[in-house]
């Protein structure tokens, strides 16, 4: 892989860098496999399918039911002196989350 600017760089290019045999699956654009069939599916919330790079070919697959994981604080960390976001999974919204599909077994996609 190219030297880049890493916020240039694709998903598919990011675990290329780890396995190259990655490639795009035509029939479920939104997977990726190896050649030895690991999968990794991008699953995203609908409000962030604009923040992915246009340029790869995979079609994330929007997910409203990850929508309220966006609730939770945002962090900021250095991975390799690159400063770098963290949505961390929020205890406080995942219990409110439980007990809102518990009082409601047909909820709709998003409960906040």
């Amino acid at each position: 892989m190219q030297d880049k600017n890493p916020a240039q760089t694709t998903l598919l290019e990011a675990l290329k860098a780890v396995d190259e045999t990655y490639t795009v699956n035509e029939e479920r654009p939104f997977q990726l496999r190896n050649r030895n069939a690991y999968e990794v599916e991008i699953l995203v919330p609908p409000s962030e399918l604009d923040a992915l790079p246009k340029a790869d070919r995979i079609r994330p697959a929007p997910m409203d039911e990850v929508e309220w994981l966006l609730l939770g604080p945002l962090s900021a960390a250095f991975v390799e002196s690159l400063p770098i976001a963290l949505l961390p999974y929020y205890k406080r919204w995942a219990v409110e989350r439980k007990f809102a599909v518990v009082a409601n077994p047909d909820p709709p996609a998003i409960i906040s």
